[in-house]
């Protein structure tokens, strides 16, 4: 089929520009983190119908094809509702991605945060009043909602596990829930990536990469080439604080991503618009590049 040039060039005209591309991711992320920090999901604390709706909007966000499969992992947790000890319920949110692989790759975001009762984690000192958590840790499910969506299309050497767990704040409940399960017993497990707190500027800019667990020399090297807008501030060490730790105890290979604590940590103040969604897309593309040599 042959086209005119005016037709090549009507069509190019109509394709969207890199620019434009990325402005949409942008756009997108905070799309999901307003959402997901708005005031009627009350902050989000386990077991509350704010972090039920914080799951119904994820849920209504994935997209799930004829190689997905979505599971609620229902638990109990005892939580504090209104100041009064009480026995309630959560749940985690799994996709698989079934590449027909033998072995999976783990993607973990937290959706649950802190409420407005906030039992002692916050480091508000006024009377009890909403934390919207928008860094911490909606800036981590809106890019796994991305990541859901792109990996779908890619052909793959592994499969890949959506992993939004629930109860993190209150100890990594989620994690420990998902570790303890059949679930866990028969994945072969490639790499755990957990993505917590990626949506704030700190002093240099920089994300923290924490490679425990197994990490090679070579391996550390290939993403330490990939990383050529020198994004990230690599450690060997080991945070306690987010869902890659219980992996890591297990002796699973963990890669954890953060841009790190700030001022509005655990605050009324971490708000959808102090975020860096220009500096989360970079992000975004740099693990993009990184699974895709798997």
């Amino acid at each position: 089929m042959r086209f005119s040039t005016i037709a090549i060039l009507l069509l190019w005209s109509c394709l969207p520009s890199v620019e434009a591309q990325q402005t949409d991711l942008c756009s997108r992320f905070k799309q999901h983190v307003q959402s997901l920090s708005a005031t009627e999901l009350d902050g989000r604390f386990s077991g509350t119908k704010g972090e039920t709706k914080a799951k119904d909007y994820i849920i209504s966000q994935l997209k799930l094809g004829r190689m997905t499969r979505l599971s609620i992992d229902s638990f109990a947790i005892d939580t504090v509702i209104l100041g009064h000890k009480v026995k309630t319920r959560t749940a985690n949110l799994r996709v698989f991605l079934n590449n027909k692989a033998d072995s999976t790759i783990i993607l973990i975001a937290h959706f649950d945060h802190l409420g407005i009762d906030s039992i002692g984690l916050s480091n508000f000192n006024g009377n009890p009043t909403l934390h919207p958590g928008a860094d911490d840790n909606a800036s981590g499910v809106a890019f796994l909602l991305e990541l859901e969506k792109e990996m779908e299309l890619k052909k793959a050497h592994y499969n890949y596990l959506f992993l939004f767990t629930s109860g993190e704040e209150m100890g990594l409940l989620g994690a420990k829930h998902f570790l303890s399960s059949a679930n866990f017993n028969r994945l072969k497990i490639k790499l755990v990536l957990n993505l917590d707190m990626i949506g704030r500027s700190n002093d240099n800019s920089k994300f923290m990469a924490y490679c425990t667990s197994g990490w090679t020399k070579p391996e550390k090297q290939e993403l330490l080439n990939l990383d050529t807008e020198k994004l990230l501030t690599f450690s060997e060490s080991c945070p306690k604080i987010s869902d890659h730790f219980p992996f890591h105890q297990k002796g699973v290979k963990t890669l954890f991503l953060t841009s790190g604590v700030h001022q509005d940590y655990h605050r009324p103040s971490d708000t959808f618009e102090k975020l860096d969604y220009k500096k989360m897309e970079k992000l975004y593309g740099l693990v993009m590049n990184y699974l895709r040599k798997f």
